[in-house]
């Protein structure tokens, strides 16, 4: 099974309730769609966002990453050397994250083709069964709440609640919805890079001391801000996660060692 062309289409979804946090609004899905053909006729999809804020990549500089510098690379090549592909489409081009992950998922998706075989069982298996949280957008105290309860009603267990915004606002965002979760279910919350780093221990310590209780707050300060991020982990006790500081080994390899974020 080898690769005989790369494609693209596109994937214009609109959302039924608008997707906020601190850095955007999405209102609508609009991914580009990655579409690999093999000469044994088997085609694998992959597709990417373009978030410019977080990322740096567009609709038109993915399909361009894509189109002029990975596809000359993989065009002919075999679908069984997957490591031999990944390879490629990394070092083919620096950064450029969404355009990668959109070609990796195509290939991926021929890899469990090739073998006649779900690719999670292919990466090692475990359980077919996933449990996810569910975003709560940044909005109206009495919305967020709203939208917190009906996510409960559904089944949820853990909450992702984004913030980020006003620190003050936020701080009353989350206790309203902390009383209104009153345990049945687990909160982690999300700044999207929204806070400072004396903005962040000053909202978290006023909630530790309030008696909330957090899962682990995501990404507070700047993705390049990595002394913000270890001036953070060491003044609270909810565990800190980095998203947007770690786009590769290199990056995460510096946050052990900085011990700038727990997670």
């Amino acid at each position: 099974m080898k690769i005989r062309s790369i494609r693209f289409g596109m994937l214009n979804v609109p959302l039924k309730t608008p997707f906020k946090t601190a850095m955007r609004t999405v209102s609508e899905i609009e991914d580009v769609v990655v579409i690999i053909e093999t000469d044994t006729g088997h085609t694998g999809y992959g597709s990417a966002p373009a978030t410019a804020v977080i990322t740096g990549d567009t609709h038109g500089s993915i399909i361009e990453a894509i189109s002029k510098v990975m596809a000359p690379a993989l065009i002919g090549r075999d679908i069984a050397d997957l490591n031999g592909l990944v390879t490629i489409i990394q070092g083919a081009i620096v950064r450029n994250f969404s355009a990668k992950a959109a070609v990796e998922m195509a290939v991926y998706d021929l890899y469990g083709q090739l073998y006649g075989a779900p690719l999670y069982k292919l990466l090692g298996g475990g359980d077919n069964v996933i449990t996810t949280d569910i975003t709560i957008s940044v909005d109206y105290i009495d919305k967020m709440v709203e939208d917190t309860l009906a996510a409960i009603d559904l089944g949820f267990e853990t909450l992702k609640i984004k913030v980020g915004k006003d620190p003050a606002l936020d701080i009353e965002r989350i206790k309203a919805i902390y009383a209104a979760v009153n345990g049945r279910a687990l909160i982690r919350l999300d700044a999207n890079q929204g806070w400072t780093p004396k903005q962040t221990v000053y909202v978290l310590r006023a909630l530790e001391d309030s008696g909330v209780r957090l899962e682990l707050l995501e990404q507070p300060v700047r993705g390049d801000d990595i002394e913000g991020m270890k001036y953070v982990t060491e003044r609270i006790h909810t565990p800190v996660m980095a998203d947007e500081s770690s786009f590769g080994p290199k990056e995460a390899i510096e946050l052990i060692r900085m011990r700038a974020a727990d997670i």
